[in-house]
Parts: structure tokens; sequence; C-alpha cells
């Protein structure tokens, strides 16, 4: 790296020209190609962060998703950059070289998965973490029980968020004020949700199925017709079965590839099990 230039020549582009193309996990088949815009960059950057994060220029960032995802993309890159903060990047963050780095650095927003902060929790009392005072979980459902274990070992509660490769990140998160336990969230400002029926109509609260996002971030994909089935009427379907409780905050159930009709009820494969 010390042998190339430090100079390089700027580039006019456009709000709507190729920024990144992002790749998704393939957990569910091929992994598709995601183009997203100079503009998606910057609307991720107005939508998520300033609402429910609330970040300052004095926090110093850090977590375990690596850039190349989306996840990481924002939570350790743009959304430091946009505040004006720091981040701390660690080539292989796993839960026992996170509390250590949080700690020799003074972390202040911790982000990761559920995974590692269940890991994570027993060893709290082992370092010191009184820098911390934010922790984001996405990339998997949260349990109630794993933000109920950090919260009772740091007094922190989690800020929880759905967020997908397709969107670039967040759009149905809850702050601290509003956070509860097996909830996801409500809509960021910027994005509209729905939970429809497999026809396509909206269905009301309390009713399984699937969820659909519209909002400022949309990618359109690389040379694949799979944009057609994830793209529905204007929705963005994002594969996960969800339902609004009474509170109107939007609850996961399963992935949609876990739901069984029965009686013409949609009920979560996790349910039966």
């Amino acid at each position: 790296a010390a042998a190339k230039p430090a100079h390089f020549d700027d580039v006019d582009t456009a709000a709507d020209d190729v920024a990144l193309i992002a790749f998704t996990s393939g957990t569910t088949g091929v992994p598709k190609g995601t183009m997203h815009f100079h503009r998606d960059l910057m609307a991720a950057c107005a939508c998520w962060p300033p609402h429910v994060l609330r970040p300052t220029r004095d926090d110093v960032f850090i977590g375990s998703p690596p850039l190349a995802f989306t996840f990481g993309l924002g939570g350790l890159l743009l959304f430091p950059l946009a505040a004006g903060a720091s981040t701390v990047l660690i080539e292989k963050a796993t839960p026992d070289a996170l509390l250590p780095a949080i700690a020799r650095h003074h972390a202040t927003v911790c982000v990761t998965a559920p995974t590692s902060y269940r890991a994570m929790a027993p060893q709290v009392g082992a370092h010191d973490l009184r820098s911390l005072r934010k922790c984001v979980s996405a990339g998997e459902a949260l349990p109630a029980a794993t933000r109920q274990l950090w919260k009772d070992a740091t007094g922190i509660e989690i800020i929880d968020g759905i967020g997908s490769t397709e969107l670039l990140h967040i759009f149905i998160s809850a702050d601290e004020a509003h956070a509860r336990g097996g909830a996801t969230g409500v809509p960021v400002p910027g994005y509209r949700a729905a939970i429809l029926d497999d026809d396509g109509r909206e269905l009301p609260p309390g009713q399984v199925g699937r969820l659909a996002v519209k909002g400022p971030t949309g990618c359109k994909y690389l040379a694949d017709d799979r944009q057609r089935q994830y793209v529905q009427l204007g929705w963005n379907l994002t594969g996960d079965a969800y339902l609004v409780d009474a509170d109107g905050q939007y609850v996961f159930q399963a992935r949609t590839d876990d739901m069984i009709i029965s009686g013409g009820y949609n009920i979560a494969g996790p349910e039966v099990e």
C-alpha cells in the first residue's frame, strides 16, 4: 500500500451513478449483485442514524461486520463519516477480540450481531466498558432473552434493526426509549412498511404475512431477473414474515421460507418447534 500514489483525480458523478455493487449472502440461493447509487449512500446516512442512533462527532464506532457487508459499510464507515466521528476497524472482530478492543480504544458505539452480544455478555465484567453508550444489533433476529442478557450485564438497551443488502441498511428499528423485547421496531423515517398476503393485499395488525418495504435506498440487481421476485407492485419483499402488534411495532415471526399455511392461517415454523 505504501507504494501506491497518495494522489488521485476527482471524478464527476451524478446522484444516479452506481457507487457500489454489494452482494447478498446467498443463504437462499446464488448471491445477487445489488447496484447502489451515490444518492443511496447519502439517503442511508440521512434516515436511520439521525433519527434512531443519533451519533455525535465524539463517538468512536467499533464492531464485527466486514465493510463488504452493507451492515458493516454503514455502521463502521458511512455513518461515522457522516457524523464526523471515528471508527476502529478490527481484522478479526471475534467476541473475544471485541471486548478488549472496546476498552482499549474507549469505543462508544458497538455494531454487531445478536450471537456476538450473547457470547460477550458473560465476559463483560473482565473489561472496562465505561465508554460504551450505544449497542446496535442487526444481521439476524434479536431474541428477547439476548437483549435482556446484555442489558443485565452492561445496563445498555440494544438498538435492534432489520435491514437488507437490497435496501442498503436498517429500515425498521427503535431507539432505546422505545425498544421492547421481541419487537424490531417501527419504520425508520423515510421508509414505509406493510404486511402483505400472498396476493399483495395489506393485512391488518395481528396477522402474519410478508414484510414489504418502500424507501429511498432501493437497488437495481446486476443483470438478474430475480429483481421481479424481490420487487412487486412497488414493494421490496424482504423474505421475512412479520406481524404488526397492537402498539404498531413490527414483530419478527420467521423467514417466509419457514412459513406453514394451515386452515387458512400463516404459522411460523419456529412456533411449531
